[in-house]
């Protein structure tokens, strides 16, 4: 299935604390990302910018269907 981020990285991220980068880059890494990675990026903001590649890299292979 889905990987999780974990409880302790999954808070960092909440708040808004680059702790929880690591995590995050290793999450998209997986061909399943976690659902709570995009609210976890959002709640970064600037201190996310070390994942834009990764990001831009994985929205680049993103399949859409009729549901995107």
């Amino acid at each position: 299935g889905r990987t999780q981020l974990g409880c302790a990285a999954t808070a960092l991220a909440r708040l808004g604390d680059p702790r929880a980068l690591p995590a995050l880059t290793e999450a998209l890494g997986h061909p399943l990302v976690p659902s709570e990675l995009g609210p976890g990026v959002a709640r970064l903001g600037e201190a996310a910018l070390p994942l834009a590649g990764a990001l831009r890299q994985r929205l680049g292979e993103a399949v859409l269907d009729e549901r995107a």
